[in-house]
């Protein structure tokens, strides 16, 4: 079983990049074997798509706060460009951190085809709120069609 987590699919942003990830896991899949992965989910994402967030929280005596800046880019499928600050605070103390990342969502219809064309089957598919997660199963091959892409160079 390999599970990949923390939506950290939704950095793969050009369709090669998405089937190269899938031939990985599909080669070192044994037979019939599971990944399971989540998303963003377009639908969700883009028909209401904020451009400016704001969360926050406390843990013990640390106060946390991102503030998120997005915008729609579209070049590679539903991406868009994502920049936030993380605010620590603690003990009077402040640190902050920068992010910049291109992200990108998914229809499910785009991941049956990903999935099918490096050879895997969904075995469940489950939407909540902004996010999708995906089960699917390791079938017998890869479509001919990906096995004769050049790879990401």
């Amino acid at each position: 079983m390999i599970i990949i987590s923390g939506r950290s699919f939704c950095y793969l942003t050009t369709n090669n990049e998405v089937i190269q990830c899938l031939i990985h896991v599909f080669n070192h899949l044994k037979p019939d074997g599971i990944v399971i992965f989540d998303n963003f989910y377009a639908p969700k994402i883009f028909d209401d798509f904020q451009t400016d967030m704001v969360i926050e929280t406390t843990y013990q005596s640390r106060k946390y706060k991102r503030i998120s800046k997005t915008s729609p880019n579209l070049q590679s499928g539903w991406t868009w460009n994502w920049d936030a600050k993380y605010i620590i605070e603690e003990n009077k103390e402040t640190q902050e951190y920068h992010d910049s990342s291109i992200l990108r969502a998914f229809t499910e219809d785009e991941l049956q085809l990903f999935l099918s064309l490096c050879g895997f089957h969904i075995l469940e598919c489950k939407k909540e709120a902004s996010a999708i997660w995906t089960v699917a199963q390791k079938g017998d091959s890869i479509k001919e069609l990906i096995q004769k892409m050049d790879p990401i160079k």
